[in-house]
């Protein structure tokens, strides 16, 4: 598998790493790959879309057919040694270079030319940052709990294992990273309705770049 210079987590290498966790069928990978990664928004079907691919790497193979007359999204696969051995290079490798940036909001902006997709461009905006505030109210109240939950076990005199802390450092990061983007989205809005201001002061001007 070519692996992504940035590190990034693509589908197929999300399918991947939950065959290293345990072997499944391709239905029930769909159902954990929207459980566990219920942001990514990728297809309903990227399980069953890249598992072939998975396979001609030499990366999974079949575990199990599913009876006869049963669909193939219950054939059960497993990760080859070769597949654990990429999910683990990925896992430690670092990024050579920043995340690749293809955010819809710095599209729409290059592409905004008249006041209308400037009134339309704040609308989105504003509606994104109502969505990203209540994932960050989630997530930041998740992570309190995981907190409060940390210094009642330390009082006990117990530690977390390894996948209790891992999962916990996950949570403060995702409650950081919802966090950012609300102020982003603040900030942004804000400055496109400043840039509006302006625009309908001057409207001679219009948005043309000359």
């Amino acid at each position: 598998m070519a692996q992504p210079k940035t590190g990034e987590m693509s589908a197929s290498m999300a399918v991947l790493c939950l065959l290293v966790e345990q072997p499944d069928t391709v239905a029930s990978l769909s159902v954990r790959l929207a459980q566990q990664f219920p942001d990514a928004r990728w297809q309903r079907n990227a399980a069953h879309n890249n598992m072939s691919s998975l396979v001609n790497q030499g990366l999974v193979r079949l575990a199990k057919k599913a009876p006869s007359g049963k669909p193939t999204s219950l054939d059960s696969y497993r990760a080859t040694d070769a597949g654990v051995a990429e999910a683990r290079t990925w896992l430690r490798e670092s990024a050579v270079v920043p995340p690749v940036l293809r955010d819809v909001l710095q599209a729409k902006l290059e592409f905004s030319r008249e006041q209308e997709d400037l009134l339309g461009l704040i609308e989105t905006v504003r509606e994104e940052e109502d969505a990203c505030a209540k994932r960050y109210a989630h997530a930041h109240m998740s992570d309190m709990r995981a907190q409060q939950e940390r210094r009642r076990s330390r009082s006990r005199g117990q530690r977390p294992s390894f996948q209790d802390g891992v999962c916990d450092v996950k949570l403060a990061d995702e409650a950081a990273l919802w966090g950012m983007m609300s102020k982003r989205l603040v900030k942004l809005r804000e400055n496109l309705e400043d840039l509006l201001e302006e625009v309908r002061e001057a409207p001679a001007s219009g948005m043309d770049r000359g």
